[in-house]
């Protein structure tokens, strides 16, 4: 019981002002413009009735504008957010790139050329997801640089699968651990400047 009244006095305080309003409203027109013989209690009734769904009206109104703008508000904030997120997944594809270059500079320095193979399909997964992003391929220079990086991968992944399936023919390791140091370069300068947005 204690609950209903508690609640009652807050509801009556919230909205103390439109209940001032509807009364003050109410007594003019009952007062005011209604004629001394038309005024019975029921008029009075039907009176306030009307004036009390004009202001509730009104006041709906008001609040599905206060929530469309704040539904606008929030949907930017979302965007915002998952923007901020997205940097942070290409930051962190970016940094797990540049580990699976020195992985596979390690497997082609210790000669496991099969471990190399399978680390540069990887490699080349990261490169087109990165291509893809917008956040981080910022210009066409970044997005060319990374279809070339692809390019390449792609060739140096033939290579190490025709040297390891037929154990022949002379691959040139230097060239492609120089190549990849480039594209790790590349990346740590993209993970850069993500960073410092």
């Amino acid at each position: 019981m204690r609950l209903i009244v508690v609640m009652a006095v807050t509801n009556t305080a919230k909205y103390s002002k439109s209940i001032v309003a509807i009364v003050a409203v109410w007594l003019f027109f009952y007062f005011c413009i209604i004629e001394r013989a038309d005024r019975t209690f029921l008029n009075g009734i039907a009176i306030l009735g009307v004036i009390a769904s004009i202001i509730g009206l009104f006041l709906a109104l008001m609040q599905i504008h206060g929530i469309e703008k704040e539904n606008k508000n929030i949907q930017e904030e979302i965007k915002n957010a998952l923007s901020n997120y997205n940097s942070l997944l290409s930051v962190s594809d970016l940094g797990n790139a540049n580990k699976i270059i020195t992985e596979i500079q390690s497997y082609i320095e210790s000669r496991k050329y099969h471990s190399a193979y399978l680390k540069l399909k990887e490699l080349k997964v990261i490169i087109i997801d990165a291509k893809n992003k917008k956040e981080l391929c910022e210009s066409e220079a970044d997005e060319d640089k990374m279809i070339n990086y692809e390019i390449e991968i792609t060739q140096f992944i033939n290579k190490l699968r025709n040297y390891t399936d037929v154990r022949n023919g002379n691959l040139e390791m230097a060239s492609i651990s120089d190549e990849l140091e480039n594209i790790s370069s590349f990346i740590i300068d993209l993970e850069r400047r993500i960073i410092h947005k």
